[in-house]
């Protein structure tokens, strides 16, 4: 699954960063999130349950900031196992 595309957000860079920086932020982005950890490596961590119609699940999802410039950009990575996978 990749997901591509682009939106205007109504706030300065440095708000922006700082948000998309913070792991428990970020996770506050995806849905249904069951648990977060950050490992000591910096590595987000997290069970998320997932459902189509009658066919329900969970899959593990890590996330990872690759590189970083303080309140210019941050490139971030992520990868995601579940039932089946």
């Amino acid at each position: 699954m990749k997901f591509t595309g682009e939106f205007e957000v109504k706030a300065d860079a440095g708000s922006v960063f700082d948000f998309l920086t913070d792991a428990h932020r970020m996770a506050s982005l995806v849905p249904d999130v069951e648990n977060m950890e950050v490992t000591e490596s910096g590595d987000i961590r997290m069970t998320v349950r997932v459902g189509l119609s009658f066919i329900k699940g969970r899959f593990n999802l890590r996330m990872r900031i690759l590189n970083r410039i303080p309140k210019s950009h941050a490139e971030i990575q992520g990868n995601g196992s579940g039932s089946g996978s």
